[in-house]
């Protein structure tokens, strides 16, 4: 369930290391003030190869790896 609280609240509990999940909005996170754009690839089969095996071996589809940061 979503809380309302101030932001030095809410920066405190973060400095804490506190569970902060009840008090964001997850539906539309995004950084402030940056657009999003979509962008289409023509690219080689031997080009996405890789990226199909990772993708698959993480039961996710190939577009997910582009939009999540790296593990490694």
């Amino acid at each position: 369930m979503k809380t309302t609280m101030t932001t030095a609240e809410f920066d405190r509990r973060f400095d804490e290391g506190k569970d902060l999940g009840d008090a964001v909005d997850w539906s539309n996170a995004q950084r402030p003030g940056q657009r999003k754009s979509r962008v289409y690839l023509t690219l080689p089969s031997l080009a996405v190869k890789k990226p199909d095996r990772q993708a698959r071996q993480r039961g996710i589809p190939k577009s997910s790896l582009v939009k999540r940061p790296s593990s490694g």
